[in-house]
């Protein structure tokens, strides 16, 4: 018996492209090609001998120029943040009577010449202390002592004990300094000096009386620590000798300073 043939499938997936479009491209392109080709043999820099070496010098400097841009901007972000900080500590001082603006520069006050010649971590809170007056009615050892509270820093941090009463008003006055000065300083966006530490006022006070080493050291204060820190005080108390507008802190302060240098602190201290 004779069987027809089966009907052809439709071809499946996309249709094959006819027509002249996929040569007319690429024709176009190699003319595109072949244009710019002729038109580099053309260019004077092509017949130059030296013309692979000035490209990769030309790379070179291209490069160059890069890094050079980064490291600008890198340098302003850095010079606008150091700018800015300059100017929180402008605002601290000024605010605090150090300097004022004339003539669109910053001056020195009188009290600002003060401060310009003392020299410690809580230099601002010494200069108040010596500007203000507080420390004027002193005795030298009690000076010492409360001076002390400026200069010692212990590992824990800021620490206050019992101190005599001959010292307590001045202590007092000088904690309330230094939470004003700390005021003006969180206002300003600054780091905020230390508070005043008097964990080894006492004993520098009773040293500067005359009392004996055995006596002022303890388990918190060894030798050694005790000599380093009457180091730093002797620093001080010469500075406010030096710069104190009242001439009675100032011979208060020498005084001081001879009472506290002598024995094991004479000896160790060139």
């Amino acid at each position: 018996m004779f069987t027809e043939p089966p009907a052809p499938t439709a071809p499946t997936g996309p249709p094959t492209p006819t027509g002249p479009s996929k040569p007319r491209i690429a024709t176009a392109i190699d003319a595109e090609i072949t244009e710019v080709k002729v038109a580099l043999a053309a260019h004077p820099c092509h017949r130059c001998p030296d013309r692979e070496t000035h490209a990769r010098w030309a790379g070179r400097l291209e490069r160059a120029h890069a890094e050079r841009a980064a490291l600008a901007a890198k340098i302003e972000g850095r010079t606008t943040s150091v700018a800015r900080q300059f100017d929180r500590v402008c605002q601290v001082l000024e605010d605090a009577g150090y300097i004022a603006e004339q003539d669109g520069k910053w001056h020195a006050t009188p009290a600002g010449r003060i401060l310009a010649r003392i020299y410690a971590e809580r230099d601002i809170l010494i200069a108040q202390g010596v500007r203000t007056g507080v420390w004027d009615a002193l005795a030298p050892a009690d000076l010492a002592g409360v001076v002390t509270a400026l200069v010692f820093e212990t590992k824990e941090g800021p620490a206050s004990s019992v101190v005599p009463d001959s010292m307590r008003a001045a202590v007092k006055a000088t904690n309330a300094l230094a939470v004003e000065l700390g005021e003006r300083e969180r206002h300003a966006g600054v780091p905020v000096t230390e508070p005043p530490d008097t964990s080894a006022s006492t004993a520098v006070a009773m040293w500067a009386r005359g009392e004996p080493l055995a006596r002022v050291i303890d388990e918190n204060l060894s030798p050694g620590d005790f000599v380093r820190l009457a180091s730093q005080l002797l620093d001080v108390l010469d500075q406010i000798a030096d710069v104190a507008p009242n001439p009675e802190l100032r011979s208060c302060a020498r005084q001081a300073f001879r009472a506290v240098r002598r024995g094991v602190v004479l000896t160790s201290i060139p």
